[in-house]
């Protein structure tokens, strides 16, 4: 069991309405997640990097996460997860949520779907939920050529919310999350300022007793 591997299996939005290549519907984030709590362990962030550390020492690990931050999730999938204590990460593009505009993606998709708002965020916080960072305004970092506008989508994204939420949030997703994005300046300056770890979006596994950054 040891050497089982330790998968991130993130979403975006779950919804019946606006379909789209980021969403998925009620009925199926019921399916697969009544799969999920039969054939592997449903860890936190935080176990999941401890599995990677120190060895996977029960079934396969999954660690579930949400991208963005869409209000939909609030209707349906987060009350599902908060009822059955499922931990899971919501990593949050700051400036949507804060003036409730759509994403860029849905903008240019001709989708606006409405984000979470302040309060939501800070529910979820409240109710235990680990709130990661998933930038500022959602750029694609490797188009970022300026440390300083880098640091802003960054840390500036970090800072926000931690004010919003009352502690300081330690763990990063990329947006988009393939591998052009993931920068090597990039990843430094998240591990220099203080993250925990961050994640991708590009598929593949965590091996025990690998680096769990």
């Amino acid at each position: 069991y040891a050497e089982l591997p330790v998968v991130g299996l993130f979403l975006h939005r779950v919804a019946d309405d606006s379909p789209n290549d980021w969403t998925i519907t009620n009925q199926q984030f019921d399916t697969t997640l009544a799969w999920l709590e039969k054939h592997v362990d449903l860890v936190s962030i935080n176990e999941a990097q401890r599995r990677i550390r120190e060895g996977n020492d029960g079934r396969l690990a999954v660690h579930l996460s949400f991208d963005d931050g869409y209000a939909d999730n609030c209707m349906h999938a987060v009350p599902t997860l908060l009822n059955k204590q499922i931990p899971f990460t919501y990593y949050v593009t700051t400036h949507n949520v804060r003036n409730g505009k759509p994403f860029p993606h849905d903008l240019r998709a001709g989708q606006p779907l409405p984000p979470n708002s302040i309060d939501e965020i800070v529910a979820l916080a409240d109710a235990g939920v680990e709130i990661g960072v998933h930038t500022r305004t959602h750029p694609d970092l490797s188009e970022i050529r300026s440390h300083s506008e880098l640091e802003r989508e960054i840390v500036g994204a970090r800072d926000v919310l931690a004010a919003w939420i009352g502690r300081e949030p330690k763990h990063f997703a990329y947006p988009f999350g393939l591998k052009p994005q993931l920068t090597p300046r990039s990843i430094q300056l998240v591990h220099d300022v203080g993250f925990r770890s961050y994640c991708s979006a590009y598929g593949g596994y965590n091996f025990p007793f690998d680096g769990p950054f």
